[in-house]
């Protein structure tokens, strides 16, 4: 599913995420659906910057998020 937005100053625009990514990974984890997305993230802490995988218009995109505290 792409992503309808992502909030002003909040960790995922600052890493670079935009409306219509679509996101298919989360450091090493696959993400196929809302539930792999969520489990990925219960992985990790606030404050742990993590790779997030996009598709975006047909390009595989490397981000880096830094997690809010």
């Amino acid at each position: 599913y792409a992503l309808q937005g992502v909030a002003e100053n909040g960790p995922a625009a600052k890493g670079g995420l935009q409306a219509g990514d679509i996101i298919i990974g989360v450091a090493e984890n696959k993400i196929g659906n809302l539930d792999d997305f969520d489990s990925a993230l219960r992985k990790f802490k606030g404050g742990d910057t993590v790779e997030i995988t996009v598709k975006r218009a047909e390009k595989e995109l490397k981000l880096k998020v830094t997690l809010d505290p």
